[in-house]
């Protein structure tokens, strides 16, 4: 018997109705703010993503399904959004040509051979945002902005923003040779990955989720003592029209996510209910400056987000009367379920045909089951009309239909069923 691969899961029955309200509601977020859709293959070559995640990243240098193919040519399984749409945006001419910015969104499965837990799988979805080619606050904020909108317009309450400024080339520069003199007084007490990350690229280090590390971080230096002015004075408008939105945030001066391609601003919005564990973050992203394509050395400027979708749907589960609410507003309803009594297939299958083609959500049986063994069926089911035919009515030219609670039957001729529908269940 064949099972699936561990750190993968099926979707199916009332899960997946959750997984389509929630991708509905994104695509319609994303229409009002503007954002258009791309979509990338699964794979790459793995240097675009070690050259631009950063080789220092867990996600690099542990979690990539990488493999040789055919060709005997390095490719992997991609980990993350970003890095495949900035190749697409490269390659495609064309799409930078437009009036910037060019805001993109991309929605699929990734791959991270990571240990599965609750809300993390080894195959995983991710939703996410790209704000491209422009260098402002404002761009910045509106990326916030969507992903907060999002997450409260599912109902999602008890989430904190967390923000960092991480300067600019120069600021980080300057930090990380900070960074690494007082890393280096602690070096004995690191956990091996930090031993390592320190001369290849201390600011990882702080991303570290070892507890011996955690106690060495907290008197590590902030970056925020080696920020230049103009990196404060963006990151503080970004802060300034948050606040004039009413949207609290806090800062975490040791916030620097898992990717190097970040600079300037980056954020995290976390759950802060008590049962979202240690797996709290929903959304998480910032600035990218410095994300360099190897064939031409052009820099894309740009801000951005993911959010993983298992987590986004563990939140939901969390809140019993919300994840309630959104599943009665489903569309689990049946609008016709035709009972065959004792009818001619045929007749029975134009009927229903002509019923879908209205736009009309139909079902009947097509197993030979018994009247009584339909009706049995039809009870069990979410159903607004029943249409009952058999040889008796459609020598007449007309059907039987009974509202869902109601003991009354309606004769329709069946030349004017379209009719009929079309006032009761308008599409």
């Amino acid at each position: 018997m064949f099972r699936k691969i561990k750190g993968t899961t099926d979707i199916y029955g009332d899960e997946i109705l959750i997984w389509n309200y929630i991708e509905s509601l994104i695509k319609e977020i994303c229409r009002t703010f503007n954002y258009k859709e791309i979509r990338t293959p699964i794979f790459e070559e793995t240097s675009l993503f070690s050259r631009n995640i950063g080789e220092t990243a867990d996600i690099v240098s542990k979690e990539m399904y990488t493999f040789l193919d055919k060709g005997n040519r390095s490719i992997t399984l991609r980990p993350e959004g970003t890095a495949s749409v900035i190749r697409s945006v490269v390659e495609n001419k064309t799409m930078m040509a437009n009036p910037l910015p060019l805001k993109l969104f991309y929605y699929g499965p990734m791959f991270r051979y990571e240990r599965p837990q609750k809300g993390r799988q080894r195959q995983f979805y991710q939703f996410g945002v790209e704000n491209i080619g422009i260098n402002n606050y404002r761009s910045d904020f509106e990326v916030v902005l969507l992903g907060y909108t999002l997450l409260n317009r599912l109902g999602i309450k008890k989430i904190k923003i967390l923000l960092n400024n991480l300067g600019d080339t120069s600021d980080r520069q300057n930090y990380a040779k900070s960074l690494k003199e007082y890393f280096l007084k602690h070096e004995n007490n690191l956990s091996s990955d930090s031993k390592s990350r320190l001369y290849k690229n201390p600011l990882r280090i702080l991303d570290s989720k070892s507890i011996q590390d955690k106690e060495i971080i907290k008197d590590a230096p902030l970056i925020k003592e080696f920020l230049s002015e103009e990196s404060k004075a963006q990151f503080e408008k970004v802060c300034d029209l948050l606040k004039q939105h009413n949207i609290d945030f806090e800062i975490n001066n040791h916030l620097v996510r898992g990717l190097d391609y970040y600079s300037n601003i980056v954020f995290e919005i976390i759950s802060t209910s008590e049962d979202a564990g240690a797996q709290n973050t929903l959304i998480g992203g910032g600035r990218y400056n410095y994300l360099i394509d190897s064939k031409d050395s052009s820099t894309i400027s740009g801000t951005g987000f993911a959010l993983g979708m298992e987590r986004i749907i563990l939140s939901l589960k969390n809140e019993k009367l919300l994840y309630e609410k959104i599943m009665s507003e489903t569309d689990q309803k049946i609008d016709v379920f035709v009972v065959n009594v004792d009818c001619d297939f045929m007749i029975v299958s134009l009927i229903v045909n002509m019923l879908r083609n209205l736009g009309l959500k139909v079902e009947y049986d097509y197993s030979d089951k018994t009247a009584a063994k339909q009706f049995k069926k039809l009870s069990k089911l979410n159903v607004e009309y029943s249409l009952i035919i058999g040889n008796n009515d459609f020598s007449k030219k007309q059907v039987s239909i009974k509202k869902r609670g109601s003991k009354e039957e309606t004769k329709v001729k069946i030349n004017e069923l379209l009719d009929f529908f079309n006032d009761k269940c308008p599409r």
